[in-house]
C-alpha cells in the first residue's frame, strides 16, 4: 500500500501545489537559462500547429519550431540569420548552422510544392513574388513569427 506524502491528500489543493512546485523546479534544472518555459511551450506549440498545417514534417520541422520560438520571443534575431539565429538553433539541436539553413530551406520548398495553396494563401497572401516561387528563409520566418505573436497575444517588437 502506497502512503500519501505527509501533509497532502488526494482531494485538497496541497497536492497540486506540491506537484506544481516539483514541475517548476524540474523546469529550472532542465532549462536554467530560460525563465519563462511555459511561454516557450505555448509559442513552440503554436509554431508546430502552423507548420503541420503547411505540411512540414521532416527534419526542418524541429529546426523551424525552434527558430520560430526564438524569433517570436525576440524578433531582432531576424536581423542576422547566419550569425545569430542559425547558430542558436544549431546549438540546441547539436548540428551546424549551415545544416540548419539547408534543412529550413528544404522544408520551405517541400511545403511550397506539396501544401494546399489555400493554406499558403491564408498565411502568406500576396506577400511572396509568384515569379520567384517559394519564399526565402527570412520571408518565411518573418511572416510566421508575426502570425505566432498575434495568435499568442505575444508583445510584438517592430524590426
Amino acid at each position: 500500500m502506497v502512503k500519501p506524502f505527509p501533509g497532502t491528500c488526494s482531494n485538497c489543493p496541497h497536492r497540486f501545489d506540491f506537484y506544481h512546485c516539483i514541475y517548476a523546479s524540474t523546469e529550472e534544472l532542465i532549462h536554467p537559462d530560460q525563465p519563462n518555459t511555459t511561454g516557450n511551450l505555448i509559442l513552440r506549440n503554436e509554431a508546430a500547429v502552423i507548420l503541420k498545417e503547411c505540411g512540414i514534417s521532416n527534419k526542418g520541422f524541429l529546426l523551424l519550431t525552434t527558430a520560430l520560438t526564438i524569433t517570436a520571443k525576440n524578433p531582432n534575431e531576424l536581423n542576422n540569420l547566419k550569425k545569430g539565429l542559425y547558430p542558436k538553433v544549431a546549438r540546441e539541436h547539436q548540428t551546424t548552422a549551415t545544416r540548419v539553413e539547408r534543412n529550413i530551406r528544404s522544408a520551405i520548398e517541400k511545403a511550397w510544392t506539396t501544401c494546399d495553396p489555400a493554406i499558403l494563401n491564408f498565411y502568406f497572401g500576396n506577400t511572396i513574388d509568384p515569379h520567384k516561387g517559394k519564399p526565402t528563409n527570412l520571408q518565411f520566418l518573418v511572416i510566421l513569427t508575426e502570425v505566432i505573436q498575434r495568435r499568442c497575444n505575444y508583445p510584438c517588437v517592430p524590426l
